[in-house]
């Protein structure tokens, strides 16, 4: 079990040998596929076997084994798996599976340098500007006008007149690692102080 952005470590294995005489043993990573949606994966090159290949001694000797999964962003929550092979030469010896669950986690981010929206104007103006935002979890976000964004009002306001900032944004499903644009109204009132709000 593991968050995007981490590595899970120390995933043990004992491989032993049953045979009689020394085995000399290989194991390659394998891309774990997502179970719910068998688009995404988590490739082999994310994958470290120690050691990866290996002597065991015959008559029961054992060599333990250290797997470890380096989770990516971008990576949809769900339980991801592959089938490892332990291998003399060519030959299979035995096969193990691994699993991971990755965790949900809900995250959205604006995109660009500097990562502030600035909104410019004077009284009884309607102002826009437009802004990119990323889905930096691992759930897929349901985007909307109404409950998608929130400010506190008080801090577009001088005690007495409001600015009424909205968003506009395409009703979808943000999948992890995707991005959208958005745009941002604000409505400065007449008679409003100047000075900077955010």
């Amino acid at each position: 079990v593991g968050d995007i952005g981490t590595t899970i470590s120390s995933i043990s294995y004992v491989v032993t040998n049953d045979g009689a005489e020394p085995a000399s043993l290989i194991i390659s990573a394998v891309d774990l596929i997502g179970q719910s949606d068998s688009t995404k994966k988590i490739s082999a090159s994310q994958i470290t076997i120690n050691p990866s290949s290996f002597s065991v001694d015959g008559n029961g000797g054992e060599r333990s084994i250290t797997l470890s999964v380096a989770i990516p962003t971008g990576l949809l929550s769900q339980f991801y798996t592959g089938t490892f092979e332990v291998k003399r030469g060519s030959e299979v010896e035995a096969r193990f599976d691994l699993t991971v669950l990755v965790n949900p986690k809900d995250d959205i981010l604006i995109v660009g340098d500097p990562l502030t929206v600035t909104v410019s104007g004077q009284e009884d103006e309607i102002k826009s500007a437009v802004f990119q935002i990323r889905n930096a979890g691992s759930t897929i976000l349901n985007l909307n006008d109404v409950t998608s964004f929130s400010f506190l009002q008080d801090d577009f306001s001088d005690n007495d007149k409001n600015i009424i900032l909205t968003f506009d944004v395409v009703d979808q499903e943000l999948a992890p690692g995707e991005t959208s644009n958005v745009n941002l109204n604000a409505n400065i009132p007449i008679n409003i102080d100047i000075d900077t709000y955010e």
